[in-house]
């Protein structure tokens, strides 16, 4: 059994340090991609809640909804990931849950939602 508090630290990691999140046309394995090559939209500064419980045990994150992220190419998300940009590092990457159409000159919204969770695999 890994404790709460083990898996809280990798999520306050994330917490403190992620302080963009970005929407990518396929999953990024490197900052590079997530910044650049696959790079649909951004918001700096996201708000992401303190670890808490995860119904049916393990912990996750939260990240408050977006109502102002910054299109930066047209096309279809299907990722998103969280970076570093001051290190230059992707912290994380997973699908959206519905991928996402995004238009050049529009803002892209998302309601607050579960950014990552984290339980022990058996």
């Amino acid at each position: 059994m890994i404790q709460d508090a083990i898996l809280d630290v990798a999520l306050t990691e994330v917490l403190t340090y992620a302080d963009r999140v970005v929407l990518c046309s396929q999953i990024p394995t490197s900052y590079a991609e997530a910044t650049a090559a696959y790079l649909l939209a951004h918001k700096d500064a996201p708000v992401i809640g303190s670890p808490e419980a995860k119904a049916g045990g393990g912990r996750k994150i939260m990240i408050s909804g977006i109502t102002d992220g910054v299109v930066d190419t047209a096309g279809t998300a299907t990722h998103y990931a969280l970076v570093d940009v001051s290190e230059s590092r992707l912290m994380v990457a997973r699908a959206l849950g519905a991928n996402k159409a995004l238009v050049t000159g529009s803002p892209w919204t998302m309601a607050a939602q579960d950014l990552l969770d984290l339980e022990e695999s058996v």
